[in-house]
């Protein structure tokens, strides 16, 4: 079941998360664990995003460490 959707808007540059009807018919409990584990996995795709970007070229003192 679908819950949560997010789209970016290049004109803005920022990303919106909406809710479903699926997710607006939940009971509030469901709804708070929904995203609580959402949150958890946006967590983990973004240190996994930031590992990628970063830990390559890392900087110390501004000479790159190997």
């Amino acid at each position: 079941m679908r819950i949560i959707s997010c789209n970016y808007s290049h004109r803005i540059g920022e990303a919106k998360a909406t809710t479903t009807k699926s997710y607006n018919e939940l009971d509030d409990v469901i709804k708070m664990d929904c995203l609580i584990d959402v949150i958890y996995e946006l967590r983990n795709l973004q240190e996994r995003l930031h590992k990628k970007m970063y830990r390559p070229n890392r900087l110390k003192n501004g000479i790159k460490e190997e």
